[in-house]
């Protein structure tokens, strides 16, 4: 971005990029993206081509979008009603370090499954 002032992005690489990025690791998306910020500004401001730097960008925005929408698709999927992925909520300095029978509700089911198997409880 900031060595080639008539042209400062290259949109169909940067998407690639980017959306091989996204499919690998989320939050490293986020990431690359924040620290791609500050060099788009800077080329924005010193390149002469700002229209074509603008129109690239979009380019590479919506590709990326696109060859993404099986990520951004899951998610919306999932985070929509799904409600077995949320975790459950409890101390966990409580639980780890001070843990006793049936204050948790995983250990009073797994001591009831033994028991209903006949297994030994220790």
């Amino acid at each position: 971005m900031i060595n080639d002032e008539r042209k400062p992005i290259y949109w169909l690489s940067l998407a690639l990029i980017m959306s091989l990025i996204a499919q690998v690791h989320l939050l490293s998306t986020v990431y690359i993206a924040c620290t791609f910020v500050p060099f788009a500004i800077y080329a924005l401001v010193k390149t002469s081509a700002k229209k074509q730097m603008i129109i690239d960008f979009f380019k590479a925005l919506g590709t990326t979008l696109v060859l993404t929408a099986n990520v951004w698709g899951g998610l919306l999927v999932l985070y929509s009603h799904n409600k077995i992925s949320l975790p459950n909520q409890y101390n966990l300095y409580y639980h780890v370090v001070k843990y006793k029978k049936f204050i948790n509700l995983h250990g009073f089911l797994l001591i009831n499954c033994r028991r209903k198997h006949g297994l030994s409880i220790p």
